[in-house]
Order: structure tokens, then sequence, then C-alpha cells
């Protein structure tokens, strides 16, 4: 947990210094949102990064993959599809 909270308020802190980052893409066209998918990052740091950038959800990369399509481990992609639902309700 420790770790975890160390991560959240590592990447809250990136952002903050820098918030253009959360819309930046790659060469394959991913998003910050399709890097932490596939790296497996903590559902918390997700959901800060759909807070942050709610319109990332529905990006495509060059492959025509959204963020959801690269998540690897299924009981993240579960919570991360419910919390996505509810927060595009809410924005």
């Amino acid at each position: 947990w420790l770790q975890v909270s160390q991560s959240l308020v590592s990447s809250a802190a990136l952002i903050k210094a820098n918030p253009a980052a959360l819309s930046s893409l790659s060469k394959r066209k991913n998003s910050p949102l399709h890097e932490a998918c596939k790296h497996g990052v903590s559902l918390r740091i997700l959901e800060h990064l759909i807070r942050k950038y709610p319109e990332a959800i529905k990006l495509q990369n060059a492959k025509g993959e959204q963020p959801a399509d690269r998540i690897r481990n299924k009981r993240v992609e579960v919570a991360f599809v419910a919390s996505s639902k509810s927060l595009r309700e809410f924005y």
C-alpha cells in the first residue's frame, strides 16, 4: 500500500508540474493512460489519470487500441471498465 501511495503521489506531482503531458502521445500514438494500462499500474493511479484527462479513455493508438485494450490483468480490467463508465457519466 505504501508503494501505491508513493506512486500516486509521484504521478500527481508529475501531472501538477506538467498537465499537458497527459495529452501527449508517443510515436505509436500511445497516451500516458495507454502506457499505464499496459504496464499494470495500480487502479488508483489509473483512476487518477482518468479524472485528470477523461478523454483519454477513448483515444486510439496506431494499432486502433484504446487504453482498456492494453490491460493484461483481468481484475484490473473489470475495475477499470467500471470506473471509466462511472467517470464518463460524471464528465
